[in-house]
């Protein structure tokens, strides 16, 4: 009998290693090790498609504050004339990115918290341990920040363009 104590059980070399050398694994760690390589998969797989996803919905944004600017053009033009500067003008549509922004960061960061707690025995199962829900919001609120300075910003130059 020989016994082995490693960091990352369900690493595929390792397996291959064993069936190589004819050796028997005797229990479940293995099993709990090539689980958790298809969570790490499975994570990169989601990972992929929300960034993805958040691409499309910047995107949707910014078309529909161009939109309402369309709309509002009259308005904006009128406002133009009677004095008030682009950064006045623009003040309602800056608002509106930054309370649609911040309320998608709150769920988001609630929902990350809300799964984190749900799933961090199943986790603790299967060898992996979860981790603070603290990076995920930091890395929310520095994405949301990156995104709300773009959306004024071209918010910003678009009156500043159009009229």
């Amino acid at each position: 009998r020989l016994v082995l104590e490693i960091n990352t059980p369900g690493d595929p070399a390792i397996a291959s290693y064993m069936e190589r050398n004819s050796l028997d694994i005797a229990g479940d760690k293995l099993d709990n090790g090539t689980a958790a390589y298809f969570l790490r998969v499975m994570t990169a797989v989601v990972i992929a498609v929300g960034a993805i996803i958040s691409a499309l919905a910047f995107f949707i944004l910014m078309l529909s504050i161009y939109l309402l600017l369309q709309k509002n053009r009259e308005k904006l033009h009128q406002l133009m004339l009677l004095g008030y500067s682009p950064a006045q003008t623009a003040a309602p549509y800056v608002a509106l990115i930054l309370i649609v922004n911040s309320s998608v960061l709150i769920l988001a960061s609630v929902t990350a918290v809300a799964a984190s707690s749900m799933w961090a025995e199943a986790l603790r199962s299967l060898d992996a341990e979860p981790v603070s829900a603290i990076p995920t919001i930091a890395t929310g609120l520095v994405i949301m920040t990156i995104v709300s300075v773009i959306n004024i910003m071209s918010v910003r130059k678009r009156i500043r363009n159009d009229f």
